[in-house]
């Protein structure tokens, strides 16, 4: 999972990177729909009651079906949702400076809390250094996923335990 929010991130970036070297400076409607962008991630981030009801409500049919399978395909969408977010909104204000402020006066959620962040400033670090490595992710990673009721472990094949939030 790390591996696909950072490739999710890297790749905006990456973007970003090429669209400012072809294009130049930056007209006013890109300015608008970038400004819209980073709103909207935002918005889902810090409106995410009904994400997180919707997990706490799965977690509570986990626990009488016991089905790990079920319990994920049941969560992955407001997983997605959740996470992929936050990397987008991540990749905005990481790479245009502007929005750094936005960032910063963000409020804690329920999802989105310092491990949430120091997986941002591990990716952001990682995305400068050209490095794929993940390996020093993975502890807080597995921080931020406790989040969303998920403790991976990997004892001679990967074990998932179904957490209470």
């Amino acid at each position: 999972m790390i591996h696909i929010l950072y490739d999710e991130y890297f790749s905006n970036r990456k973007s970003y990177e090429i669209t400012d070297s072809v294009c130049g400076e930056r007209t006013k409607k890109y300015n608008e729909i970038t400004l819209e962008a980073v709103t909207g991630f935002l918005t889902t981030l810090t409106h995410s009651e009904n994400h997180y009801d919707h997990v706490k409500n799965e977690i509570a049919r986990f626990r009488n079906h016991a089905n790990a399978q079920r319990f994920m395909e049941s969560t992955t969408l407001t997983f997605d949702t959740i996470t992929k977010s936050f990397v987008y909104l991540l990749s905005y204000t990481h790479h245009f400076g502007e929005y750094e402020k936005i960032l910063e006066s963000m409020p804690e959620t329920y999802f989105i809390d310092q491990f949430a962040f120091e997986t941002g400033e591990l990716f952001k670090n990682k995305f400068e250094q050209n490095n794929f490595d993940l390996v020093d992710c993975v502890a807080i990673f597995k921080q931020f996923m406790k989040k969303f009721g998920l403790q991976f472990e990997d004892n001679e094949g990967l074990y998932l335990t179904v957490l209470d939030i």
